[in-house]
């Protein structure tokens, strides 16, 4: 499971190697965004006959789940230092599909989405 500093640093390595400086977009420099806005966000699900799905948004909710003991590396490299005592509740980010495939393109993913 990857955390929001992981895929803050991946968006930024591929906003550059896209040619997009993210300080530039953080700054809301005009090329920059108009580059951004060219570049469609999507989604891929299963590895097998992978399916492309349509990016509605992003949310930010409470984890209501219960915890179970950590495994992850990233999990057990954090302590009670780390665990920041002003949040409340753990949070979880959402990527939230429209439930349809892109409309301009094949409603199958490149197979390619996993090969990283």
């Amino acid at each position: 499971m990857k955390n929001m500093l992981e895929m803050f640093n991946k968006m930024c390595d591929m906003l550059s190697f896209a040619g997009i400086d993210p300080n530039d977009l953080l700054d809301q420099d005009p090329e920059a965004v108009a580059l951004a806005k060219c570049i469609p966000v999507l989604g891929a699900e299963q590895p097998n006959w992978p399916l492309a799905k349509t990016v509605r948004d992003f949310v930010l909710l409470s984890d209501d789940e219960p915890r179970t003991k950590q495994t992850s590396d990233a999990n057990e490299a954090l302590n009670d230092d780390d665990v920041d005592d002003d949040v409340e509740e753990p949070l979880i980010c959402w990527i939230v599909f429209s439930g349809n495939h892109p409309y301009d393109r094949s409603p199958y993913a490149p197979r390619d989405c996993w090969n990283f």
